[in-house]
């Protein structure tokens, strides 16, 4: 009986990824084997039983083999069953972040992800020091096995998957510039109904037409004994969002 079988085994296979096909005849005893296969696209048929392909979408197609006895011509087993290939074009990455500044000592959750996803997929980060320099593609500043990572350094950050050994890459991503905003460039002014404190942990924004950052703090007592300040909440323009303030006592919130 002959069988094929793909590795590495993925469902879906890209454009310039190297795979084996490979027949194995279970069976047969002694017999010495050449082997004959029905691929797509081909001229050529290979006679031992691995194919090595580097993949291209015109290998997409069925894949079938069978052992013939090298000491007798008449002699064969059946066909195998068919072995489906599906190469798709490389894929590309992208790059998503919740926000794009932070305060010092804070960080930014970045997630990189590839379409279509697979669990076999690892990521590589990269990132140049300033916008305007070369974003140096060489070397990965790290990696990860999983899709999200928080950094806590200014710059332009690309990111790409790769899967197998040696390692098939995706496309780049595109790049997303992250900075940093120090302490001494914050203003704050008080948001409408605060002055005087709010006896709720939180407060709705409605209808925000620019991108700003949220703060708040606590208070008690006559004179008013105010904690520190919260670290910054940045949020994009458009929609309504609820900022809540941990401290479950009189909250006076800012607009930097």
């Amino acid at each position: 009986m002959a069988v094929v079988s793909l590795q590495p085994n993925w469902s879906l296979i890209f454009s310039g990824e190297t795979v084996t096909v490979t027949c194995l005849i279970y069976g047969g005893g002694n017999t010495e084997w050449e082997y004959e296969w029905s691929k797509p696209n081909s001229n050529t048929v290979p006679m031992h039983n691995e194919y090595i392909i580097s993949a291209s979408v015109s290998n997409s197609g069925n894949y079938r083999c069978r052992g013939k006895d090298k000491l007798d011509v008449y002699s064969s087993t059946e066909w195998s069953d068919i072995l489906t290939l599906t190469v798709s074009e490389r894929p590309n990455a992208n790059l998503s972040a919740d926000q794009r500044a932070f305060p010092a000592g804070g960080s930014v959750p970045l997630a990189c992800s590839v379409n279509p996803s697979s669990s076999d997929w690892s990521y590589y980060w990269y990132r140049a020091k300033k916008s305007s320099e070369p974003q140096m593609r060489q070397d990965a500043v790290f990696y990860s096995s999983g899709q999200a990572v928080s950094v806590s350094q200014e710059g332009l950050y690309i990111c790409r998957g790769g899967r197998g050994d040696p390692v098939y890459y995706t496309e780049y991503s595109h790049s997303v510039n992250i900075h940093k905003i120090a302490d001494d460039s914050y203003s704050y002014e008080l948001l409408p109904g605060s002055s005087s404190g709010t006896e709720q942990d939180y407060y709705i924004v409605h209808g925000q037409t620019h991108t700003a950052g949220y703060v708040c703090r606590a208070g008690r007592g006559d004179p008013v004994f105010y904690t520190d300040n919260s670290e910054p909440k940045f949020v994009w323009s458009g929609g309504e969002f609820v900022f809540l303030c941990s401290l479950k006592k009189q909250m006076f919130c800012h607009e930097n």
